[in-house]
């Protein structure tokens, strides 16, 4: 069931995305493109679809703020293959961005990617209520910046080139890289549909397990790439099994969460379940 669902959500997710890229042939445009409608999972706005259905949003409110955030994803993705990143060629078997068109091309299409999800939050086809838009803003705003994803990524750079990080350093810096963009799916879901604070929070912590426990596994699968970690691997530092253990205890207090809300949080909640299927 979840299987499908993550299928049909990711089709339309897609078709959303193409609409609001630009539809021009310059090169910006087609690097933008390139990146942004690149197979993936779409777990991120599938997140958010699954917390606005749980307060009855209209389907054409979440989809569009479902875009705007994986586009985000899609922007993140493409900074961080840089050669000042993690200096990757490849992402998702595809040549990455900077790879397939030019370093430069590679940076102006994430910025423009980054500002067109903005762009879409900011609309008013996204949700009438310009209240609710400008919620969606800040959620977004606060959950990427400095203190969230791109804060994260810095982390992620000095633990690998010059920090031995401890157990909680690296935790944080999974919650800030991983975790937060997770968290802005759920909460921008729920504001849609106007929920209360304690459904917000509990929606909230779901997404802190869920988010750090999919990073584990990420961590868990470079083990069997037969390379050596990095120094910012959760495997390297606690252990195989270890991790493993902590995976399934993230996943049982994620699942927690959704106690508050009964069967209206099945979706999530097979959603963290099928996590597990991966290790």
């Amino acid at each position: 069931m979840i299987n499908q669902l993550l299928l049909k959500t990711s089709a339309i997710v897609q078709k959303e995305i193409s609409a609001l890229l630009p539809q021009t042939e310059d090169r910006i445009s087609q690097a933008m493109r390139y990146s942004a409608l690149s197979s993936g999972k779409r777990l991120r706005p599938f997140m958010l679809i699954s917390a606005a259905d749980m307060f009855k949003v209209n389907r054409r409110y979440s989809l569009r703020a479902a875009a705007a955030i994986e586009i985000v994803h899609s922007y993140s993705l493409i900074h961080d293959d840089l050669p000042a990143m993690d200096n990757d060629d490849y992402r998702r078997g595809n040549l990455s961005c900077h790879k397939k068109f030019d370093e430069a091309t590679a940076i102006l299409a994430g910025d423009s990617l980054l500002t067109l999800a903005f762009e879409i939050l900011a609309d008013p086809e996204t949700h009438p209520d310009s209240n609710i838009r400008c919620n969606l803003i800040k959620i977004l705003a606060e959950n990427i910046g400095s203190s969230g994803m791109a804060g994260g990524q810095m982390y992620d750079l000095l633990y690998e080139r010059e920090i031995i990080a401890t157990y909680p350093q690296m935790v944080n810096m999974h919650w800030m890289k991983t975790a937060r963009l997770f968290m802005a799916s759920c909460l921008m879901g729920s504001t849609l549909g106007s929920s209360s604070l304690e459904e917000q929070q509990h929606l909230m912590k779901y997404a802190e397990f869920f988010g750090l426990a999919f990073q584990f596994i990420d961590d868990l699968e470079d083990v069997s790439e037969n390379e050596p970690l990095s120094n910012n691997n959760i495997v390297k530092l606690i252990g195989y099994e270890e991790t493993k253990a902590a995976i399934h205890e993230l996943i049982v207090q994620a699942r927690a969460e959704l106690g508050f809300f009964s069967a209206n949080g099945e979706i999530l909640d097979l959603l963290a379940c099928q996590l597990l299927t991966s290790i």
